[in-house]
């Protein structure tokens, strides 16, 4: 069966001189799995897998396999950042996007969040732009910052069958007030320590209620140049 969609590259990993692994998260169909064959051939497909690259696909649909096959590619929306920290947000953002969607479960409103982002972070990047990003892409899933009760936070994580206390990631009440000052689009006026202390928290909580305790170690490079 033949499907098109469209689809952001997260993740590419070699597979012998000239194929490699290619994770995409589709529009249509959640995230996938593709095996890219021939890719510096004289088609030069390599270059469409560049992480953050938003592509529109056809491909071989068989249910039985685990990795499908590509049949025509081309890219969808432009996405390639010319300035580095604009690289480095869109490789966190990518980075979010992998270690939380589940294996061909697809969502396509967090899918048009996602190519949103990547697509304006060229044009429209502010202090605030990936704190925006990560409040969207947790309120999407059901969840809720800006909700959490202050008085009683009992936040806990389960990690091989430990349960550990996250009181990093624990919100005042002026980091929900900032959190909807930024979901309105209006400058909360922080200085850097203060916009990475709450992005750490932000992320903390993508980690623990999304991810399953995956690290999104990217957010680590973001700290030097925020």
């Amino acid at each position: 069966m033949i499907s098109k969609t469209q689809g952001i590259v997260l993740k590419k990993i070699p597979y012998g001189d000239n194929s490699a692994v290619i994770h995409i998260y589709t529009s249509d169909f959640g995230k996938l799995g593709f095996m890219a064959r021939g890719l510096n051939s004289k088609k030069n497909t390599n270059s469409y897998f560049l992480p953050g690259s938003i592509l529109a696909i056809i491909m071989y649909n068989n249910e039985k396999k685990q990795l499908k096959t590509i049949k025509e590619i081309s890219t969808a929306i432009h996405t390639t950042p010319s300035h580095p920290l604009h690289s480095v947000i869109s490789q966190i953002m990518v980075e979010i996007i992998d270690k939380t969607t589940s294996e061909e479960e697809a969502d396509t409103h967090q899918y048009e969040t996602c190519t949103k982002y990547l697509t304006h972070l060229q044009n429209h990047y502010n202090p605030y732009y990936l704190h925006q990003f990560c409040i969207e892409f947790i309120e999407n899933t059901g969840n809720s910052i800006s909700s959490l009760n202050i008085e009683n936070q009992s936040i806990t994580a389960a990690y091989e069958g430990m349960i550990m206390p996250s009181k990093m990631i624990q919100f005042t009440q002026l980091d929900i007030a900032t959190i909807n000052e930024i979901k309105d689009n209006k400058n909360p006026n922080l200085d850097r320590q203060q916009r990475n202390a709450l992005l750490k928290k932000i992320i903390g909580f993508i980690e623990l209620h999304l991810s399953h305790g995956k690290a999104i170690n990217s957010i680590k490079i973001a700290e030097q140049l925020f």
